[in-house]
């Protein structure tokens, strides 16, 4: 038993010494039911998060909606033509929130009567 041997069983112990140390820490961090994975416990998520998720959830899906609906709006207006649409096109798509909200102040109220008549 020579020199590198011994250096090799040290740095063995090591590294025993450092997974054991990482479970202790991980079980002193998760608590006794894990050994060191991501589980979403109860206690974990708060009750006012998961009601930001509740109101947040919907507002995406609404906010989806309105773009979607002023894609759609915009390119079948027949009161503008081929750049007035891809302005408006480009305005919703780079700065969506002034975009959209300025499209949806803009848009004349005739727009909806055309497929009226």
């Amino acid at each position: 038993m020579g020199p590198l041997h011994w250096t090799i069983e040290i740095i063995e112990v090591a590294f025993r010494f450092d997974r054991l140390r990482l479970v202790q820490m991980n079980r002193r961090r998760f608590g006794p039911f894990e050994l060191g994975g991501n589980v979403l416990f109860a206690y974990s998520y708060p009750l006012l998060s998961v009601f930001w998720s509740l109101l947040i959830f919907p507002g995406l899906v609404l906010w989806i909606f309105i773009v979607i609906w002023c894609f759609i709006d915009n390119f079948r207006r027949r009161d503008h033509h081929g750049v007035a649409k891809a302005l408006w096109f480009l305005f919703i798509v780079f700065v969506p929130v002034i975009g959209v909200i300025a499209y949806i102040i803009a848009r004349p109220p005739a727009a909806d009567l055309e497929g009226v008549a």
